[in-house]
């Protein structure tokens, strides 16, 4: 015979188990989009909570060196690394990392990160976790270098083709703002990458001496030669008519490398050609 308690737990606990339903905000991971995960990824190197981590905090005294050599996307790249780095072993400290126990660990780390990617990313990630490791060797507090034993990844050979003049041509005629064929010529005739394109203002051409300064990769600043058509010419007016001094191809990557039609090209010109202000 049950106890008033009894009967009170059990009818107060038997409805409540019944109504139970699962967490409605709970989803698997492998629900997450690429850009979602890319998303997660980006506002947990903002926070800096990584530097809360033993690695994270040595990771942080080396960025703060760093910081007067590295480009802003350098930056950001090498911080990205070390966040995962960071991430991936939240316990340990950086006397932890001695050879040869320490070179399975980072062996292991960019397998896990990066082994299933492309080589040029996996090697990027373990010149800046080399980087690292040997400003702490400098610094006193490693010393011997796990990643010397790591070897490179092998960069796999991409067949690559042109666009022919014809297909230039094609691309650029059907461009009907002026703006956009002026970006296409850069890109397609004169070899602009697409990120210097993007800073390419009308100010940076220079009349008099018939030039174009370019800011490229690196923070690299170029200037580059514009030759005068036969004919006479303003630069608003007859940019795209210029015949470049030299011929020079886009490439077009096929295979395991991105490939770029004639549309993509076209539509990364117009993209970039947004870019292209008045001073």
């Amino acid at each position: 015979m049950r106890s008033s308690g009894d009967t009170a737990l059990g009818g107060s606990q038997g409805p409540q188990r019944a109504q139970k339903r699962p967490m409605e905000t709970e989803q698997p991971v492998s629900s997450l989009t690429l850009a979602e995960a890319a998303r997660i990824m980006r506002e947990a190197v903002r926070d800096k909570s990584y530097q809360l981590t033993p690695i994270g905090a040595e990771a942080a005294g080396y960025l703060r060196a760093k910081r007067k050599r590295l480009t802003d996307s350098s930056y950001t790249d090498y911080e990205s690394g070390l966040d995962k780095l960071a991430r991936y072993f939240p316990d340990l400290r950086i006397e932890d990392f001695e050879p040869p126990a320490g070179t399975e660990r980072v062996e292991e780390f960019l397998d896990a990160q990066w082994g299933a990617g492309p080589p040029r990313t996996y090697n990027k990630n373990l010149s800046i976790v080399k980087d690292f490791f040997r400003f702490q060797i400098m610094r006193g507090h490693l010393h011997g270098d796990p990643t010397l034993p790591i070897e490179r990844a092998r960069s796999r050979q991409v067949y690559r083709t042109t666009f022919t003049t014809d297909q230039r041509r094609a691309i650029i005629a059907e461009q009907d703002s002026r703006r956009d064929r002026i970006a296409l010529r850069l890109l397609l005739d004169y070899g602009l990458r697409k990120g210097a394109l993007r800073a390419v203002q009308f100010k940076h051409f220079d009349h008099q001496r018939r030039r174009l300064t370019i800011f490229t990769k690196g923070q690299k600043v170029r200037e580059m030669p514009l030759p005068i058509p036969r004919s006479g010419w303003t630069w608003s007016a007859t940019f795209s008519t210029f015949r470049p001094t030299r011929r020079t191809t886009c490439c077009v990557r096929t295979g395991r490398s991105q490939s770029e039609s004639p549309t993509r090209t076209a539509a990364a010109g117009s993209s970039c050609a947004r870019s292209l202000t008045a001073p």
